[in-house]
């Protein structure tokens, strides 16, 4: 399965720099994302030395580092004791010729000793900026490529001449790893996996959801089942923290105070364990769409499919998944899978409306898009209401609300209905708006005029379009 998918502006970005060098790249994001394949395809037809960093010591990784060079100037190895001599050879080497030095997790290199950020700043200052050299500075441990090549405290601070945070890829782009697969498989696939390559990679096509979560997750020695602890190890200390917060939130806790009373944390402890984790992008924030700017009410969810569903079904039950890990499917997974993925399909949802407003295909065009929810009052009624998804336009006041339902034969008359009274209660623009509805469901017992309605074999035929 080819893993370089849908990563063309990215590639495009770096080919376009490389017409004028020298160039000084960061490329970094999380374990897994595809930023090895990237930087194997952009160098894949130009003259390169690669090096992918490991867990060793300093002269460990200048010995290797060191046995590549010279081989790629079909040199014998010299004798070289520092950084600094290795940066002197292959300066007397290059002779102003085009080449790339990548140098693949390069957080190991920094871990190994402190002093390479500095190290590389001298390279590039006093050496590669006369050449035509283009390096390349690659990392999976988003807090350290952050800091270390970053952030303004960073030697190499000010040296980069572009950066690629290689993002997660999109449900449409998951789609492309099983071409023929049907829509409603893959969707169950990644509502487990996410939209990490290599995860999706895993997942046999041919075996249903729970033989892979049986096979691939649950098994000891499993890549994906031990992938969750190298994760963390890699960005985070005090691991037992972070994990007890994102098992509260993945079991339905999302506003502050319920994941701090969950996981045992004061309150106002939690703020800094929450940032962290926003900022390696493991959860996001959620904000009402009729709010302008984040305001007071958030909830928090966990952005990762697959540590969503880690933390949901598998980390609390460690020992079953281990003594008989078919009960755990029969008796935790199972029950309550489809409701899972029903909450997975909104943020699907959410994208397909993003293609669908694209391309012009709505009745109107959004300029915001999110969940909403409050309290309501009526007649002598005190309630609460949520809306899956509203899309809005503040300048036309134009507001579309949407109901996602990952059921066959839905009944979208009664679905209109409910959602029309909770429309009702949201407070935004009352007496001049124009409101839209849509209903998206796995399958309808008959669609309607009375507001757009879209099933999972529009949502397959705009996704593979795309």
């Amino acid at each position: 399965m080819d893993l370089f998918i849908n990563r063309k502006s990215e590639l495009a970005f770096l080919n376009s720099r490389h017409k004028e060098l020298p160039q000084l790249i960061i490329i970094y994001g999380r374990r897994r994302i595809g930023k090895t394949e990237l930087i194997k395809k952009f160098i894949s037809d130009k003259p390169h030395i690669y090096f992918l960093a490991t867990e060793t010591s300093t002269q460990n990784h200048l010995t290797k580092f060191m046995q590549i060079v010279a081989s790629y100037f079909n040199d014998f190895l010299p004798k070289i004791d520092s950084w600094e001599e290795a940066f002197k050879y292959i300066n007397t080497k290059i002779k102003n010729k085009k080449i790339i030095i990548a140098i693949d997790e390069f957080p190991y290199l920094m871990s190994s000793n402190p002093e390479i950020p500095s190290l590389f700043q001298l390279f590039y200052d006093e050496y590669l900026k006369k050449n035509k050299v283009f390096l390349i500075l690659s990392g999976s441990s988003i807090r350290m490529m952050e800091e270390g090549t970053l952030s303004y405290k960073a030697p190499l601070y000010g040296r980069r001449t572009g950066q690629i945070k290689l993002a997660p890829m999109q449900f449409k782009d998951s789609m492309k790893f099983y071409p023929e697969l049907e829509i409603g498989k893959v969707m169950e696939f990644y509502t487990v996996v996410g939209n990490i390559p290599l995860y999706l990679q895993e997942f046999d096509q041919k075996k249903d959801i729970f033989g892979n979560i049986k096979e691939k997750i649950l098994a000891k020695k499993e890549l994906l089942n031990e992938e969750v602890d190298f994760l963390l190890k890699q960005e985070l200390r005090e691991i037992k923290t972070y994990q007890d917060i994102l098992e509260a939130i993945a079991l339905g806790k999302t506003k502050a105070v319920d994941i701090a009373n969950k996981s045992n944390i004061e309150l106002h402890n939690l703020s800094k364990y929450l940032r962290v984790l926003l900022q390696l992008e493991f959860i996001t924030k959620q904000t009402k769409a009729t709010v302008k700017k984040e305001g007071k009410i958030i909830r928090y969810a966990i952005k990762d499919n697959f540590l969503d569903f880690w933390y949901k079904f598998v980390f609390t039950h460690t020992s079953l998944m281990v003594e008989n890990p078919d009960a755990l499917i029969e008796s935790i997974i199972k029950p309550d899978f489809n409701s899972y993925v029903g909450k997975k399909f909104e943020a699907v949802c959410m994208e397909f409306l993003w293609e669908l407003n694209r391309q012009q295909k709505l009745n109107f065009t959004f300029t915001r898009l999110g969940k909403e929810w409050g309290k309501f009052k009526k007649e002598k009624i005190i309630g609460t209401y949520e809306i899956d998804i509203v899309a809005l336009n503040e300048k036309t006041k134009e507001i579309m609300f949407v109901e996602c339902k990952w059921q066959n034969n839905v009944n979208a008359e009664k679905i209109l209905t409910e959602l029309k009274e909770k429309a009702s209660y949201v407070q935004w623009h009352n007496k001049t708006r124009k409101e839209f509805y849509c209903i998206i469901a796995k399958g309808f017992e008959k669609k309607i005029k009375d507001c757009l309605c879209f099933d999972i074999k529009d949502m397959d035929r705009i996704f593979r379009n795309t």
